[in-house]
């Protein structure tokens, strides 16, 4: 009996022990280890001791004055921490003290070293501090709720190195950190990203705000002020967005004011339906004015209107005439939009405006039709706007370079030219942290992604996407941080890869090749018109695996995943060896055909075989790219059936149809010959937008 209870008190001291919140040095490797899992990188982050916390023991403390995005930080980490150990940080004897700086700078009467020098860091609105209390604890200070929620942030990828039902260690961090771009976010995505959006301190989307009319044609803005809230609670900022000028057709303005439809051919759009309203026309002025002042009555604090897309020019008498005195289409509806948010603004003084683009030189200035360049034009535009007018561009060229002169002296430019959904992966981090080292060099205020158009469901693109969200995040927010390779190091334990260092490695090797590939966006329409062009035997625009780096590697790269066996790298790598082997059998075909057009006596056989082998890879591609959908869905999401997109199918079975009935066809138009084959012109297909993402 004695002996039974000695043995129980010695493992109950242990116990104490184990928890007796008394620190423990860290060593450099595992300080390393602890930090490599935050993303972003902070900007100063340093870890010298820990301590062994029992979960029930950890309690969270907000201060009395603590607004929404401080309420939900709380809330987040309490249910990441309830998820992870079962309790709900409701302990006494450790405690993490969050809240804003008081004029003392302290934070709950707790001193902060620093505090002054947070006030003068690069914005410094959502700059924070963590470090830990002399007395026992942590604290998490910033000037405003946003860097309290970034701090948050941290700490709650910190705490994920060792956390149990049992134990959580805590890192005692040093950290003083802030973002180097004022804005960081995603457009043309669902309003499902923003959490995982947030998790990662990226804090700009993107929303579509419709107009509608009411029975009587008055003029409202749908806005989705649930979301809009949500998202503010999270520290992103929801803008509220007026889609391009030339797209209203579809919501019935142009027969409902037939008055603001662009007259003329040179008003039409290439794309069918989409006509540029007359700019002379006083109710596109009003009805602009008029959204503007239903967002802003809904508690919206910025609207953004899009100018048309692509060139068109109304050619009612006073549109022409305006032209002629160099106020063009574009000039004209810059001056509409500036009118109608001057007009919004007396009844609502504060209301924000964002003007968006995504017009080059070439096509502002209507392709030399214009009186005026593009760059007059902009420039003439930049004197007409306020410097308060925020200027949102979109093009992808090194022609946006010349606003860089007005960056400088202190403008707001934010680029949209970063893709976060190329073909045929999710893996672009080399072309996402050089543009935005050369954003942020120009001087430019934000930086945003485009993407979100998948070939599935919303929580899978989630999912295929994450490597580029937490990539853009990465370097937005630190633009002299990690390496590619340490990048890729620190998303692979955070995805919770076995082995992290193997996985950089295959994505050192694959991203050159999926970069290679991905000219342009996900999809784009260039396999459309293969068929097309082997009928009129134009080799030389046609592309093949010859201009792609690394193609002969993806053998290689395979062996890599297989030796992973995690369904995410064997579901990527499937879909970039069929798309190698799709081009290598389009190669093929092509130059099969080039024979039996230089050698009559070619057999036919030879030619056969080329299109039977090109429609079996386009098979084995769309089965790839369901297989992918499978690999990449989390436990949580597995029972949803979720398939290759049946359009997508579709348009790959139609066009290897189309291909084998061109190649086959006796040819009838002059060949190019032995043309060089130039990998610059094959793209991958359209994509199918989901409902709700269309621009």
């Amino acid at each position: 009996m004695k002996r039974t209870l000695l043995f129980a008190g010695f493992y109950v001291l242990q116990a104490l022990l184990a928890f007796s919140t008394e620190k423990t040095l860290v060593t450099g490797p595992d300080a390393a280890a602890w930090i490599e899992r935050v993303i972003p990188l902070p900007h100063e982050i340093s870890i010298s001791n820990k301590v062994g916390v029992a979960p029930a023991d950890l309690g969270l403390k907000l201060t009395a004055s603590a607004g929404e995005i401080e309420r939900q930080a709380a809330l987040e980490l309490t249910e990441w921490m309830r998820a992870k150990t079962g309790c709900a940080l409701q302990g006494t004897n450790w405690i993490i003290t969050a809240g804003v700086l008081d004029a003392a700078g302290q934070v709950d009467g707790h001193a902060i070293r620093d505090a002054a020098r947070l006030r003068t860091l690069p914005n410094a609105e959502q700059a924070y501090i963590i470090q830990p209390l002399a007395e026992g604890g942590l604290v998490i200070a910033g000037l405003s709720g946003k860097g309290v929620y970034y701090g948050v942030q941290t700490l709650r990828q910190l705490l994920g190195q060792a956390a149990s039902s049992n134990r959580i260690d805590v890192p005692l961090a040093e950290v003083v950190d802030w973002p180097d771009f004022t804005e960081r976010g995603l457009w043309n995505v669902p309003t499902a990203f923003t959490p995982m959006m947030s998790r990662v301190k990226l804090n700009f989307i993107r929303f579509p705000c419709r107009i509608i009319m009411d029975k009587d044609g008055r003029i409202n803005a749908q806005v989705d002020t649930n979301f809009l809230a949500q998202a503010r609670a999270q520290a992103v900022h929801g803008l509220v967005d007026l889609h391009h000028l030339n797209m209203w057709r579809r919501w019935g303005l142009f027969e409902r004011y037939p008055q603001i439809v662009g007259q003329g051919p040179s008003a039409q759009n290439p794309k069918p339906k989409f006509r540029v309203p007359c700019a002379s026309a006083p109710e596109l002025q009003s009805i602009i004015r008029d959204w503007m002042l239903s967002a802003a009555g809904q508690g919206v604090p910025e609207v953004c209107v899009w100018v048309s897309e692509e060139y068109g020019q109304c050619e009612c008498p006073k549109c022409r005439k305006a032209t002629k005195a160099g106020e063009g289409q574009f000039y004209r509806e810059y001056k509409s939009i500036h009118d109608a948010w001057q007009e919004a603004r007396q009844q609502y003084p504060k209301l924000g405006l964002r003007v968006f683009s995504d017009m080059n030189y070439e096509a502002i200035a209507g392709y030399g039709k214009e009186t005026k360049t593009g760059q007059q034009i902009y420039e003439d535009i930049l004197k007409l706007l306020p410097p308060e007018v925020k200027m949102d561009i979109c093009i992808f060229s090194a022609q946006a370079k010349t606003f860089d002169a007005h960056a400088a002296k202190g403008r707001w430019f934010a680029s949209y030219d970063v893709r976060i959904d190329r073909f045929p992966g999710g893996f672009d981090g080399t072309r996402i942290h050089e543009k935005a080292q050369d954003i942020y060099g120009r001087k430019w205020i934000a930086q945003y992604g485009f993407g979100g158009r998948g070939l599935h469901n919303e929580a899978h693109d989630m999912q295929l996407q994450d490597y580029n969200v937490c990539a853009l995040a990465e370097w937005t927010w630190n633009i002299n941080g990690r390496s590619l390779h340490d990048f890729s190091r620190a998303w692979a334990i955070r995805r919770g890869y076995a082995d992290p260092e193997k996985a950089a490695a295959w994505i050192d090797a694959l991203e050159p090749i999926e970069s290679g590939v991905a000219l342009g966006a996900f999809f784009t329409r260039r396999w459309e018109v293969v068929p097309t062009l082997l009928r009129e035997r134009k080799y030389d625009r046609i592309t093949v695996t010859s201009g792609i780096p690394g193609a002969g590697k993806v053998a290689a790269i395979k062996k890599m995943s297989e030796q992973m066996a995690q369904p995410e790298i064997t579901a990527e790598t499937g879909v970039i060896v069929s798309y190698i082997a799709l081009l290598q059998s389009l190669d093929e075909l092509i130059r099969a055909r080039q024979a039996a057009d230089t050698n009559a006596a070619s057999p036919v056989a030879n030619l056969t075989a080329s299109v039977t082998a090109f429609q079996t890879a386009v098979s084995n591609h769309i089965a790839a790219v369901a297989a992918r959908a499978d690999g990449w869905l989390l436990p949580a999401n597995a029972k949803d059936a979720v398939t290759v997109n049946e359009t997508y199918r579709n348009l790959m079975q139609s066009m290897a149809t189309n291909v084998a009935a061109a190649v086959m066809e006796t040819q009838t138009t002059p060949s190019s010959g032995n043309a060089t084959v130039n990998h610059s012109d094959i793209n991958p297909p359209r994509p199918v937008v989901a409902p709700g993402l269309q621009k």
